[in-house]
């Protein structure tokens, strides 16, 4: 029961990891039987083994064997089915874990703050607040901890993707609306504290200290969903990065470095993923900068990594160089 709530929302096999080889295919529906998660999360391992097992079909096939046996073949040499779903199982259960820790202790230290602000505990038993507080950063952390574990997936390169000539790094539909969302729900949020401010809404009566602080985290969200509308054509000698407010065009053999921002920054700079700075050689020589945002819903996104820090290699620039402007 509890491994069929595990792959809602798609339970059933994937279709597009279907090979045509009954085979082939059988062996894969078995596998994907053991898996958990949405199907955007076990194509991860069924597109892994599903190469595996074409790799050494079309192996068998030319050294002399059918292609059904060649299939036959394969689909024998693929290991313990039960043990690789179990590895994945595990994968996926720690990383239920380490998500639902983490952003339930983040969610009730935020909700912590607002209520010290907001002089809650002098109005209520501390015991109460405390034990509300956990109970919501308990239940925050189940949810958002089952959605990063068993509902996403870091996004796949698109079949139409060209490896010789280029792809593209873009943020996938579902995940914009996702960004929408956040956008409208949090300029709500600081609307109604700013009117709060004012005197006036459902916010009137809370001290202005609790508003400021809920203003500031709302802006902080609201500041960090432009950079998942950033979309990058990247092709075999420049990269085309187009914003929501700018758009730069940059040679791949101007880049000198790119690296992840500083722990202490990522806290600070409003953003969705991973913050890195890339340095690159402007026309004039000197030294420029500009942050980019990654994270793993971002189609393509391990690609642009791996061929920016494969163009720098070769100029790298210490991380404590002056002069770069961003």
């Amino acid at each position: 029961m509890i491994s069929r709530l595990l792959r809602l929302p798609s339970p059933s096999f994937p279709s597009d990891m279907s090979t045509g080889d009954p085979c082939i295919d059988d062996t894969l529906r078995r596998l994907d039987a053991a898996l958990v998660g949405a199907a955007s999360v076990r194509r991860l391992t069924l597109l892994e083994v599903r190469d595996h097992l074409l790799e050494a079909r079309d192996r068998h096939v030319q050294s002399g064997a059918s292609p059904a046996e060649a299939a036959r073949l394969a689909t024998s040499e693929v290991g313990d089915l039960e043990a690789t779903a179990a590895h994945q199982r595990r994968e996926r259960a720690a990383v239920f874990c380490k998500s639902a820790l983490i952003l339930g202790a983040v969610f009730a230290t935020l909700m912590l703050i607002f209520y010290l602000l907001a002089a809650k505990l002098t109005e209520t038993g501390t015991l109460d607040i405390l034990v509300t507080l956990a109970a919501m950063g308990v239940v925050y952390g189940l949810i958002m901890g089952a959605w990063f574990a068993y509902g996403f997936a870091q996004s796949m390169p698109t079949a139409g993707d060209d490896v010789g000539h280029g792809f593209t790094v873009y943020t996938p539909r579902s995940s914009l609306w996702a960004g929408v969302i956040l956008l409208v729900a949090m300029t709500a949020i600081f609307l109604l504290c700013a009117l709060g401010l004012a005197g006036v809404g459902v916010l009137a009566g809370q001290p202005v200290s609790a508003s400021l602080f809920l203003m500031l985290l709302a802006a902080y969200m609201i500041a960090g969903v432009p950079t998942t509308l950033v979309r990058i054509e990247v092709s075999q000698h420049d990269m085309d990065i187009r914003g929501l407010f700018s758009r730069q065009c940059i040679q791949l053999e101007r880049i000198r470095a790119f690296r992840p921002v500083a722990t202490w920054k990522r806290i600070l700079l409003p953003g969705l993923g991973m913050p890195y700075r890339m340095d690159w050689e402007g026309e004039g020589g000197n030294l420029m900068s500009r942050r980019l945002w990654l994270n793993g819903e971002m189609v393509n996104a391990d690609r642009l990594q791996a061929t920016v820090e494969s163009a720098a290699d070769a100029h790298s620039v210490p991380a404590g160089s002056q002069g770069a402007s961003e």
